[in-house]
């Protein structure tokens, strides 16, 4: 697993990538919809609840940030997240 951490203008992004098995475009697009989960092609079944996603994105939404994913199977994940910054001074 690689993280990288980027400032942007006014956004603090964070990208974790990974060489795993990788998501097809069309799950892609399910994957962060609660009790959704995808076909693991080496253990040949889902796993997990289908809830780390979809609470992820609520809280990234909480705070105006957007959360996003490119990959290929066979090629790994990139998972990234934008946060606005704040230049907050506390006493």
């Amino acid at each position: 697993i690689e993280v990288n951490l980027a400032i942007e203008d006014d956004l603090l992004r964070v990208d974790v990538k990974d060489n795993g098995i990788g998501i097809n475009e069309e799950d892609q697009k399910i994957i962060f919809n609660k009790f959704r989960q995808i076909k693991n092609s080496s253990k040949g079944r889902p796993t997990g609840t289908g809830l780390g996603l979809a609470i992820t994105q609520r809280i990234i939404d909480f705070h105006s940030g957007k959360l996003a994913v490119e990959s290929e199977p066979g090629r790994g994940s990139t998972f990234s997240f934008t946060l606005p910054r704040t230049n907050r001074i506390t006493d």
